[in-house]
């Protein structure tokens, strides 16, 4: 059941954070992030691709496509590498703020009430090395990008017709990292994506004062309208590959079925200096090993 948060702002999210916790109700995925877009994910902007062309992304990426309930996803993601979970720690953002949770940012006027609203010491969390729990950051994060999402629509009404819901979270992302910005210094940005200009709207996006990396994303996002990250490698499993040692008792075996990635890897003790390697069922050499403690990672052609 999803959270629901009077239109109240920042002095008064405290009172809605503490009815939330009395009454347990949270629609929140606690799940982390993918691994591809975890920390922001990586830039598409490197020199030797070239430029993003628009509704592509360039050599060596994938395009993930972005929908409309994937924007908290999204928002996490470029908060920071612990996706939805958060970091129960205060870390340094990358423009010398203090954050904790998912994106929730120590030096927002109303941090330290909305701490004591999930019933968490904001001393002790900015200072000390208290932790908020899931539970405590997963409030902190529903709260501000409700905010963050409420904003979006008061600025630009018609946010939904935008048909890449990619752009659309991308202006979510830049409210939410810019939530102490009035709203004047944003009405370029909000101007641009209302025209639709949104090679204008990055080039406003450039010139805010948020974190880098999500900063960039945002910016490549609202001007291509795609998400792009680095591919992955394509590992491909062996037929079937088979370990013995050279007096012919079975080792290892590995069938060729589709590793999980990265591939894993196998320890095995042994004592034997020289192991044969069959590959399948036919032998195809002796590997003088010598050892006590071995991790043993075959792919053969």
């Amino acid at each position: 059941m999803p959270i629901r948060l009077p239109r109240l702002r920042r002095a008064a999210l405290s009172t809605a954070l503490t009815g939330l916790l009395m009454v347990g109700v949270l629609g929140i995925n606690l799940s982390t992030a993918s691994a591809q877009g975890g920390g922001g994910g990586p830039t598409p902007q490197d020199p030797a691709d070239g430029p993003v062309i628009p509704g592509r992304c360039p050599t060596g990426y994938s395009r993930v496509i972005v929908r409309s309930d994937d924007f908290r996803t999204y928002v996490a993601d470029m908060s920071g590498p612990w996706g939805l979970k958060g970091s129960g720690s205060a870390y340094m953002g990358a423009l010398g703020h203090r954050f904790v949770g998912v994106g929730f940012d120590l030096e927002r006027p109303d941090a330290r009430e909305m701490l004591t609203a999930v019933g968490a010491n904001y001393d002790d969390v900015l200072t000390k090395g208290a932790a908020l729990d899931e539970r405590q950051a997963a409030v902190l994060f529903e709260a501000t990008f409700l905010e963050a999402h409420r904003r979006a629509y008061r600025l630009m009404p018609d946010l939904g017709s935008i048909p890449e819901a990619s752009r659309q979270a991308a202006l979510i992302d830049v409210l939410f990292s810019n939530s102490t910005e009035p709203d004047s210094s944003l009405q370029r940005l909000v101007n641009a994506v209302k025209s639709k200009d949104f090679s204008e709207a990055s080039v406003v996006i450039d010139g805010l004062n948020y974190n880098g990396t999500a900063k960039v994303n945002d910016s490549d996002i609202m001007r291509s309208g795609v998400r792009c990250v680095v591919k992955l490698p394509v590992i491909r499993p062996p037929s079937r590959v088979t370990i013995k040692p050279a007096d012919g008792n079975p080792v290892i075996d590995f069938p060729g079925t589709k590793p999980k990635f990265p591939y894993p890897e196998t320890q095995h003790a042994c004592s034997e200096n020289v192991v044969g390697v069959y590959f399948n069922g036919v032998h195809v050499g002796n590997i003088d090993i010598g050892c006590k403690n071995i991790v043993i990672w075959f792919m053969l052609d």
